[in-house]
């Protein structure tokens, strides 16, 4: 079942759990168009929420339109602007090594 709170495992059983994700790391728009379709496909994400969230347009058979998906980034990009860079927080500053 994909939702379980007690499994019963013996020695030398594995357990692989396989998730959904999650925010990700970097500008939606530069993700891979194939991975996004990928995953439409897997129904990790929906085409609807493909272009909306990653400005990627599949075909009928959930295939990259590619042509499609330039315009539709470009239209983003163009409508948001650039993003802002992520601050990582306080980094401490590194102390020189004693020679």
């Amino acid at each position: 079942p994909s939702k379980i709170d007690n499994l019963a495992v013996a020695a030398g059983d594995r357990i692989i759990f396989r998730t959904a994700g999650s925010g990700g790391w970097g500008d939606p728009l530069e993700r891979d168009p194939e991975n996004v379709a990928r995953d439409i496909r897997y129904d990790l994400v929906s085409p609807e929420m493909a272009e909306r969230d990653y400005g990627v347009a599949v075909t009928a058979e959930h295939k990259v339109d590619a042509a499609e998906t330039a315009r539709l980034r470009q239209e983003m990009r163009t409508k948001r602007g650039e993003p802002q860079p992520f601050s990582f927080g306080y980094f401490p500053p590194v102390s020189e090594a004693a020679e």
